[in-house]
């Protein structure tokens, strides 16, 4: 491979360039290979890049933000309900890279579910669904609410059972939603510490204030400590401005 640079560094752009060229015959032409050398180069891109996503590497600093939203948007459905209200969201669609899918559930733990997935050597396929379901067991009074994950890896495929680290084999969450599910309050035990509820607390734990979230968030500390009270309704920011920013350049 010629001109390339090869080091495991940059191997994902190696890659990359192939795929693009052999795929869709556009970018850098790049050199004639066989299938099974192509087929090594993808394993090893795979292998890589799913690495990168274990825990002990990216914590909650890729997911925490986003799983914040899902335990808020939990915890609104699961007051609504109790009141017999219906003012909450039945369905909540982020779309995002495939690197905040595995960011959640690297800090969600979930390779410790000893449950094999098909992400924990791929990366997730072109439009997959990663979902956090919420169920109320029919008549059941406060409390009696289960968490279930599912992913499909892209259209037309199946949906998959993805386990949750807080699940208990054989328990009444199970009983009801179906294996790998857990209790709301079990869920929350598991996602609450990973949780980041504001824009400031993701800037804070990746040292950054070049996203303008985290700019924002900085001018606001600063005036505070001049003494000036700034207009946070205008100011204002929140997990949303975390992933639109971010999304564009990567993560924290």
């Amino acid at each position: 491979m010629p001109q390339l640079n090869t080091s495991l560094a940059n191997w994902w752009n190696v890659y990359d360039a192939f795929n693009v060229w052999r795929t869709y015959g556009v970018g850098d032409e790049m050199p004639a290979v066989s299938d099974a050398d192509y087929n090594q180069t993808v394993e090893i891109a795979m292998w890589l890049e799913t690495r990168k996503m274990d825990p002990e590497l990216t914590t909650n600093l890729l997911g925490g933000a986003l799983i914040g939203d899902i335990l808020a948007k939990m915890a609104a459905a699961e007051a609504a309900t109790d009141n017999d209200s219906r003012g909450y969201y039945r369905l909540l669609i982020i779309s995002s890279h495939y690197n905040t899918q595995l960011g959640v559930l690297s800090a969600l733990q979930t390779g410790s579910a000893k449950t094999s997935y098909s992400w924990q050597s791929k990366i997730p396929s072109t439009a997959a669904v990663l979902v956090f379901e919420l169920h109320k067991a029919p008549g059941a009074q406060g409390g009696d609410y289960v968490v279930r994950a599912l992913s499909q890896d892209g259209p037309k495929k199946k949906y998959d059972v993805l386990p949750l680290p807080c699940a208990v084999k054989g328990d009444a969450a199970e009983t009801f939603a179906g294996r790998g599910s857990c209790t709301l309050d079990h869920f929350r035990a598991l996602a609450g510490p990973q949780a980041m509820n504001s824009s400031a607390a993701w800037c804070s734990a990746c040292n950054n204030d070049k996203v303008i979230a985290c700019a924002l968030d900085r001018v606001q500390r600063q005036l505070m400590q001049a003494g000036i009270q700034p207009d946070v309704s205008v100011m204002s920011t929140d997990a949303a401005a975390i992933y639109a920013t971010s999304s564009k350049g990567g993560s924290s």
